[in-house]
C-alpha cells in the first residue's frame, strides 16, 4: 500500500482546524460564563502561547520535508487468510 506523504499533512491541517474551533468555543465560554481575573488571563495567555509555539514549530520543521514523496506500508507482507 503506497500513499503520498502530503496525506499526513492534510490530516494534520484538518485536526488543527478542529483544534482551533474548540479553542474558539473555549474562549467564548470563558468570556460569557467565566471570571475574567488575572489567573484566567494568565491561563488563556499560556494556552494560546503554547498553541502558537506548536504551530510555528510545525511550520518550521515541515518546510524541510519533501511532501511529494510516497510512503509504502506492508510492501513485503503477504496477508493469507485462507483456511486449508
Amino acid at each position: 500500500m503506497t500513499f503520498p506523504l502530503y496525506v499526513i499533512l492534510i490530516a494534520y491541517i484538518v485536526v488543527f482546524i478542529i483544534y482551533l474551533i474548540f479553542s474558539a468555543v473555549l474562549l467564548y465560554h470563558i468570556f460569557r460564563f467565566g471570571y475574567w481575573d488575572s489567573s484566567t488571563r494568565l491561563m488563556v495567555f499560556l494556552y494560546f502561547t503554547g498553541s502558537l509555539v506548536i504551530l510555528i514549530s510545525t511550520i518550521v520543521y515541515s518546510m524541510d520535508i519533501d511532501w511529494s514523496e510516497s510512503i509504502t506500508l506492508f510492501s513485503n507482507v503477504e496477508f493469507n487468510f485462507s483456511i486449508d
